[in-house]
């Protein structure tokens, strides 16, 4: 019977290293391009403040310009598409709307790791376009509590003593060693 040592590491990716794409704020419901690219740029600028990598708006959008296709689609396929495309490691953006005398603005941040988005939502009443960087950056910063719970992929590396043993994970094949595996929470 071969008896062999596992060695095992587990490494959580620090927040810097996350590159975030946003995705342009589509105008409409009582609000002009304007106030979307407000919502856009409180979006980069607040990931940046927490951390994060922001992509280029402009390398971004050019990117997305060639698959047009993928403009609105709100899909898991469609947005794991995107971060492929651009590159990225997780996907941001927003709605925002103007009803009466009403502000809302609503933030998305989705993880192609774990093909899951959680959201923030911040709204004034009554409230004029002058609060959407506040309402953007608030909404942001629920949506990344949210995300900082539920999302914490871990980096799985191990090696044995002679190489090459079989590891499983839940009963699954994760592959040989020596191995490196990206694990996310509810991922097989």
């Amino acid at each position: 019977m071969l008896r062999a040592a596992f060695t095992l590491c587990l490494a959580l990716p620090a927040v810097s290293q996350t590159r975030v794409a946003v995705i342009a704020t589509p105008a409409g419901d009582g609000v002009g391009p304007e106030v979307a690219a407000v919502v856009d740029s409180a979006l980069a600028a607040r990931l940046k403040e927490t951390g994060h990598t922001v992509l280029s708006s402009a390398d971004v959008a050019s990117r997305l310009k060639r698959h047009p296709e993928l403009r609105g689609c709100t899909r898991a396929e469609c947005l794991d598409r995107m971060a492929e495309i651009v590159q990225a490691d997780r996907l941001a953006g927003g709605t925002v709307r103007h009803e009466d005398t009403t502000l809302s603005v609503q933030v998305w941040l989705y993880d192609p790791a774990v093909r899951a988005s959680v959201t923030g939502q911040s709204q004034c009443k009554p409230c004029g376009f002058d609060r959407t960087t506040e309402l953007a950056a608030s909404a942001l910063d629920q949506a990344h509590a949210r995300d900082t719970r539920r999302f914490q992929p871990v980096m799985l590396s191990g090696g044995s003593q002679p190489v090459g043993a079989t590891v499983r994970l839940d009963g699954r094949l994760a592959g040989v060693t020596p191995l490196r595996v990206r694990l996310s929470p509810g991922s097989p």
